[in-house]
């Protein structure tokens, strides 16, 4: 099956992942959401959104998707030592990622980040907010040591139908409220969350 990908895509994967490979894709199918131990298990949730997911959405997988993105599987933990090193900039680290995509495109990505420190945090997202094109809603979930940054994002150069915008703002909205996160932005769209 012939898939096909957007320079944009590829550009929000590697922004969003910080220093992230391209990535070809190939193939497109359903598949069961990893083990993503030991992230508590409504954290876990957050990035299966599979059954929420607008009509034809799935995990993506592919062998040469997760080997260029560190994941062995999908959702997983990023793997890839120049991402991980990536994120140590930041104070970042347990970088997790989920990859969901419709007739071979990447429609949404999923990433988490964990970071120790609130400064952390703040650098990073003051650094994606100089990158104009990025369309993505962030989110806060502070835990006992430390606060997750949820980054869900979208294709700028994809149509989104209304359906597909309505299932995406749901299905952050409602898992972001099942974990008790907090929606720092969103410019998935013109409007937001």
């Amino acid at each position: 099956m012939h898939t096909r990908i957007s320079a944009t895509v590829v550009k929000a994967i590697t922004l969003l992942t910080v220093g992230m490979c391209g990535l070809s894709l190939t193939a497109c199918r359903t598949c069961e959401p990893a083990s993503i131990e030991p992230l508590a298990a409504d954290m876990a949730e957050f990035f299966n959104m599979n059954d929420e997911c607008p009509d034809g959405y799935a995990l993506l997988t592919d062998a040469r998707i997760m080997q260029q993105m560190g994941l062995s599987s999908n959702p997983d933990f990023i793997e890839n030592p120049s991402e991980l090193s990536a994120m140590a900039r930041y104070g970042g680290s347990k970088p997790i990622l989920a990859v969901y995509g419709a007739e071979g495109e990447v429609c949404l990505l999923v990433n988490g980040i964990f970071f120790p420190e609130r400064d952390g945090l703040k650098r990073f997202m003051e650094s994606q907010a100089k990158k104009p094109n990025l369309r993505l809603a962030a989110l806060e979930k502070p835990v006992a040591d430390g606060t997750w940054l949820i980054l869900c994002a979208v294709d700028p150069r994809r149509h989104y139908s209304e359906q597909e915008q309505a299932a995406i703002r749901s299905s952050i909205k409602r898992h972001s409220e099942g974990i008790g996160a907090r929606i720092l932005y969103s410019s998935l769209w013109a409007d937001h969350l």
